[in-house]
């Protein structure tokens, strides 16, 4: 049998970002698959706004041929709204199946699409939760370099719920983040910066200094117990130089915290 997996979202704003309330016509959408890749009909899928806990409930197969694991909300439904940044728990159960994913909302978009994709279960319960979820470094110069310890918001990984001890593991969602307002994208690097590079390090667990992030998973800790929480800290590096004067934007981007049932 195939242990559990949980993933949650920790969303990371480069530069202050302006947050507003917003009520309606952001879609949350996507198909619950099967290990291979085959769309599962009858699946029951939760989405949880992480910071207000609103849920909202949704099933597939009812989408029709090519869509049997199509599942479709708005936003607009949780009963205190959403904001750009909240992060949204994805939940499907099927028949002794079950899966997570989640993502940050970003409403320079219309929606969002995220898959689920549903194992057999162990018959225990995989859990973690990143609080509070969200980090503003506000303005930040060339070759700056600060992290969640220099402005007080270390994160909190929390196994609470979990049945047994997890393997936590982190990564970036991204390869690459664009900003919001003139669409200079910054490549992210493990190395010096340089001209249109940046550098995300995570710190906590098992990791006792600053290690670049990649797009690859890597264990934060190979053996949380459940019901235990961490600090999470994150430390960015600016790029020492940027292509034709348009460095100051908004930045927004996502690391992936998942936990796998031992």
């Amino acid at each position: 049998m195939r242990n559990e997996k949980y993933v949650a979202g920790l969303v990371i704003l480069a530069v202050v970002l302006s947050v507003g309330l917003v009520s309606a016509d952001y879609g949350l959408t996507g198909f619950v698959l099967f290990e291979n890749g085959t769309q599962c009909a009858g699946a029951n899928v939760s989405m949880t706004n992480q910071r207000t806990g609103d849920v909202l409930y949704n099933n597939t197969g009812w989408g029709g041929a090519g869509f049997e694991g199509w599942y479709l909300e708005d936003a607009g439904n949780f009963e205190n709204g959403y904001q750009n940044g909240d992060v949204i728990l994805y939940h499907a159960v099927f028949d002794g199946y079950e899966g997570n994913a989640s993502e940050a909302i970003n409403t320079s978009n219309g929606g969002q699409m995220v898959n689920i994709t549903i194992y057999e279960s162990g018959g225990g319960t995989a859990a973690v939760t990143v609080s509070d979820g969200s980090i503003s470094f506000g303005n930040l110069q060339l070759n700056a370099v600060e992290n969640t310890e220099d402005i007080g918001d270390t994160q909190t990984i929390s196994t609470a719920g979990a049945s047994g001890a997890q393997l936590i593991e982190i990564k970036l969602n991204s390869s690459s983040v664009t900003g919001i307002n003139n669409g200079r994208v910054l490549t992210f690097v493990t190395g010096s910066p340089g001209n249109n590079e940046l550098k995300c390090e995570f710190k906590g667990g098992d990791v006792g200094s600053y290690t670049a992030l990649t797009t690859t998973y890597q264990t934060f800790d190979d053996s949380m117990p459940a019901d235990s929480t961490a600090n999470l800290d994150i430390q960015l590096t600016m790029p020492s130089s940027v292509s034709n004067d348009d460095y100051y934007d908004d930045y927004q981007f996502e690391i992936i915290v998942k936990a796998t049932l031992l």
